[in-house]
């Protein structure tokens, strides 16, 4: 079986037996991505660092079911936000 990583998203989505556990999967390899890229774990945008959300800059939504889940979430396609701004980012606030 491939990595996740490896899987694109249509893979993924079609292997999962649901749409939040694929969800789910993208997240936490997006979260092992940006905390070994040794970015800052605190909201870009407050500061708070009791805890912090990984964002996709760009929606996974808006990708293509070919994209790769490493194309997903290369480190330039995430952001650390709290979890207040990352609510208010993905209503579009």
């Amino acid at each position: 079986m491939n990595s996740v990583a490896d899987q694109t998203k249509d893979e993924l989505f079609g292997k999962r037996r649901g749409y939040q556990s694929a969800r789910s999967s993208i997240q936490k390899h997006a979260r092992m991505i940006y905390i070994n890229s040794g970015k800052p774990t605190e909201c870009c945008i407050c500061g708070y660092s009791k805890h912090f959300d990984v964002a996709h800059r760009k929606a996974v939504a808006s990708f293509l079911g070919s994209s790769t889940i490493s194309e997903i979430n290369m480190i330039a396609n995430l952001v650390s936000l709290c979890p207040n701004h990352h609510w208010e980012y993905d209503h579009g606030l």
